[in-house]
């Protein structure tokens, strides 16, 4: 979802936990967490107004299914550095990949990522400000 405003807060993960500032600045506190662990380079969420198209479909898309209990939001980057020196293995039919293959790996990625959460591997970041959690393929180490 969109902020309503600029964030106040921010993220010291050395004592896991937010402290006020001043300095007001754009994105939700799940992309903050997975920031200042160096998991991803989030493209920080904005106003609505102020947010590309791309952005806004994400956001509409979003709120079309927010009331389901089953639907996840995944940050794929995030899963591929949490994974990348594991021996993952799951089989992926790539020859019924006819075009977009990142975004095909990509969702496949997210779909690893959702079955790892759910079956206790994973984690979930953010939401303390109600603007929704990104999950993780794994625990982040305090």
């Amino acid at each position: 979802m969109p902020i309503k405003k600029l964030r106040k807060r921010s993220y010291d993960k050395k004592t896991n936990s937010w402290t006020d500032n001043s300095e007001a600045k754009l994105g939700r506190e799940c992309e903050v967490i997975i920031k200042s662990y160096n998991i991803a380079n989030p493209q920080w969420t904005r106003t609505l107004k102020d947010s590309p198209d791309w952005m806004q479909l994400g956001f509409s898309i979003f709120d079309s299914l927010k009331d389901f209990s089953f639907v996840y939001e995944v940050f794929p980057s995030a899963s591929y550095k949490m994974l990348e020196n594991e021996n993952v293995k799951y089989e992926l039919c790539l020859n019924e990949f006819n075009s977009g293959v990142k975004d095909m790996l990509d969702a496949s990625v997210a779909a690893l990522t959702v079955f790892e959460f759910v079956n206790g591997q994973g984690c979930e970041v953010g939401g303390d400000d109600s603007l929704g959690t990104i999950v993780l393929p794994r625990k982040i180490l305090l």
